[in-house]
């Protein structure tokens, strides 16, 4: 049986909030709270109180450096609550889904049969049809804006096969956008087209 050294308090620099974690006879840095089945501990990054990042990969940022894009964060230890910088390393997706391959943790099954996922398929369509922010949508369901988008943008749960109704806009409708004062918001959703869209035509390109 591992010994648990006694809890300590870990406070990266500029962060606002202690986080109580313990530390393994092995080195892993384990927080004491977690906020997903998958064991993994969702925080606001500082300064960016907006923005939803899971602290293994803070902890990555403030000891090693930025993420790359398309980059993800393994861990060495193979303990996803792991938040020890010397325990991280960056990889592709696919290095990630060798490794785990490798372990034995590769889970071929989808949507709600899948062990890590903390959505159901209902779910799931809720989000890809909502008009709401991806900010909204991930504090509501507790999950991070990057899975958020993966689902809207099919790169998750392609299996469902959803798709969106091709909203083609008249004219008249273009010029009532243009000129209307109201949100993105209200008129993406009124006229049951894309924020991306509505600021397009505000923008005169119609």
């Amino acid at each position: 049986m591992k010994t648990l050294i006694e809890p300590v308090k870990y406070r990266p620099e500029r962060e606002r909030n202690l986080i109580q974690y313990t530390v393994e006879a092995n080195g892993c840095w384990n927080p004491a709270r977690s906020k997903s089945r998958k064991g993994y501990l969702l925080i606001k990054r500082p300064k960016l109180a907006e923005e939803q990042i899971y602290l293994h990969r803070y902890s990555y940022i403030i000891h090693k450096g930025e993420i790359p894009e398309g980059s993800v964060v393994m861990h060495l230890c193979d303990n996803p609550r792991c938040f020890n910088p010397e325990h991280l390393v960056l990889g592709t997706q696919a290095d990630n889904q060798a490794d785990a391959a490798a372990k034995g943790r590769f889970n071929p099954r989808k949507g709600e049969d899948h062990g890590n996922t903390d959505l159901t398929a209902e779910q799931v369509k809720e989000i890809y049809f909502s008009k709401d922010t991806q900010r909204e949508l991930a504090a509501r369901y507790g999950i991070t804006q990057a899975s958020v988008s993966n689902i809207r943008n099919g790169k998750t749960w392609g299996h469902l096969g959803l798709t969106r109704t091709v909203v083609t806009l008249e004219h008249k409708q273009k010029v009532e956008i243009f000129k209307s004062f109201d949100s993105l918001e209200e008129l993406s959703e009124r006229y049951g087209v894309s924020k991306k869209e509505v600021r397009s035509i505000k923008a005169g390109n119609f």
